[in-house]
């Protein structure tokens, strides 16, 4: 199983890579930093940047949904409430390409 988490930067997401991580679950992060807190974990073993959500959402919903179209991931996990929400208004465009709870 695959999955690519969101807003790397944040302690939230490098205790979701480090769960996942110990449970056999490869994890891609992704950022709008090239590099990030959650990255430099050594279960990261793919980091993704990002144009900044809030600055530029069509960037940022374009460049993740390009990476899942390129790079089968089995889940979206969205870490923070904004990319949630910015996800999730296009949760059927990325249901094409991966899993997306919501």
């Amino acid at each position: 199983m695959t999955a690519l988490i969101t807003t790397a930067e944040s302690l939230k997401a490098l205790t979701i890579v480090r769960s996942l991580g110990r449970k056999g679950i490869s994890v891609t992060t992704g950022s709008a930093s090239p590099f990030s807190l959650a990255s430099s974990s050594m279960y990261a073993l793919q980091h993704i940047s990002y144009p900044p959500p809030l600055k530029d959402p069509r960037g940022f919903i374009h460049t993740v949904h390009r990476f899942l179209t390129e790079n089968q991931h089995d889940v979206l996990l969205p870490v923070h409430s904004d990319d949630t929400l910015l996800l999730g208004r296009y949760s059927s465009l990325f249901s094409e390409v991966t899993h997306f709870p919501g």
